[in-house]
């Protein structure tokens, strides 16, 4: 399984869940696919499940999620991974486990995020 987080770079910076690849979700928007088209072949082969998040998974995670299947059927891949979203997103699994530094990652004095 790879977590896929879709949040800007700097807000990654405020705490993140090890291991999640980061990939703006700019990236899933924008009308040209080659960025979206080499990070599905380079980094996305071999795994059997994406799931991914952004701050809440509200907005960004779902609307990338989607923008991410469509374009796996739209290549015809074989073995496509199935795409999820986290429900709660990073600050939802940081709130249950961010005490647990195997699970996330967080800078020097904690998780305070810029959102409300």
């Amino acid at each position: 399984m790879l977590v896929l987080d879709v949040r800007e770079p700097d807000e990654v910076a405020l705490g993140s869940i090890k291991s999640a690849l980061n990939v703006p979700s700019g990236v899933f928007k924008s009308d040209d696919k080659s960025q979206l088209d080499a990070v599905i072949k380079d980094k996305l082969s071999g795994f059997q499940q994406v799931v991914v998040h952004c701050h809440g998974s509200k907005v960004r995670g779902p609307t990338s999620a989607r923008a991410l299947n469509e374009r796996i059927k739209a290549l015809g891949l074989d073995n496509a991974p199935e795409v999820k979203v986290l429900a709660g997103g990073v600050e939802g699994f940081i709130n249950a486990f961010g005490s647990d530094p195997a699970l996330t990652v967080l800078p020097e004095g904690g998780w305070k995020p810029n959102h409300s």
